[in-house]
């Protein structure tokens, strides 16, 4: 989270002390998640649209829907895994690149 609060109107899914540590899942307006994740791909970063939940479906997640999100806004959540091979590195690479590439696909 920290580093990435610089993005306007970003929203963090899940509360602060009970959620997954090795899941970053985040609303960020305006932008179209799929061209994020691959402009994320070709930095070498991983990251996913919606929930994992809908990951093999043609379909908005049911999961953000039940929070209350639009198929729009839906669109617009990425999602990060972290996993034993994950470095402090890699995470300070997306913090510096991921604001960047935010304002690259919201001026596309």
């Amino acid at each position: 989270r920290e580093g990435l609060e610089e993005i306007d109107g970003i929203e963090f899914f899940g509360h602060k002390k009970h959620r997954l540590p090795n899941i970053l899942s985040v609303y960020i307006p305006e932008i179209d998640g799929e061209r994020v994740v691959m402009m994320l791909d070709e930095k070498h970063i991983q990251a996913a649209t919606g929930s994992a939940c809908s990951a093999l479906r043609d379909e908005s997640s049911h999961v953000l829907k039940a929070i209350g999100k639009s198929e729009t806004e839906a669109g617009s959540t990425l999602r990060f895994s972290f996993g034993r091979g994950t470095t402090e590195e890699h995470i300070n690479t997306l913090v510096e690149v991921l604001p960047g590439l935010v304002e690259e696909a919201r001026s596309l």
